[in-house]
């Protein structure tokens, strides 16, 4: 674990339940800080906890799923997903994460959740090696047809001396 999600953790646990957290929704950004430290029982009891006070806190059930999916239960991520949905129905970065999941257990119906979430918001959900929208650099190359390869050099202009302007040239007199 980094130095900095260390110090991050050290803060978030000061910070919850102080005088600095009223509504006591300082649990989501810590339980997401162990969900990243790998730490995901200690991220579990928070979200469960926190979730128990804030049963209509989105983000909270969103950090929850992906918890869920770290601990390999895409059933039960699934189930989370769509409490979130429930709650949130337009929300992008649920309607993807419901896809992913859905896709993920075979559910066709998972893609267009994805494609809606995408058209909400293009840039949710960052492309994973998992993700079918995946393509790799090296399937965008040109086949090895020598005719469809372009040298760059090929591209530069002639060496005429005519086009050819010093940068002195452009400099106003004086």
């Amino acid at each position: 674990m980094s130095e900095s999600l260390q110090h991050e953790i050290r803060h978030l646990y000061d910070l919850e339940g102080s005088d600095h957290d009223p509504e006591r929704r300082a649990f989501l950004p810590l339980a997401d800080a162990l969900l990243h430290a790998g730490e995901l029982d200690e991220a579990e009891q928070l979200l469960v906890d926190g979730l128990e006070r804030h049963p209509e806190f989105v983000a909270g059930h969103v950090v929850l799923a992906r918890l869920r999916e770290a601990q390999g239960d895409p059933t039960e991520a699934e189930r989370v997903w769509a409490v979130a949905r429930r709650l949130d129905p337009g929300n992008a970065e649920v309607l993807y994460g419901l896809g992913r999941t859905l896709t993920r257990l075979g559910e066709e119906f998972g893609r267009t959740l994805v494609d809606q979430a995408r058209a909400l918001d293009p840039t949710v959900g960052p492309a994973t090696a998992d993700d079918e929208d995946v393509v790799s650099i090296a399937a965008l190359a040109p086949e090895d047809d020598d005719e469809d390869v372009v040298s760059i050099a090929a591209l530069a202009p002639e060496d005429d001396e005519e086009e050819v302007v010093s940068i002195a040239a452009l400099a106003p007199d004086g």
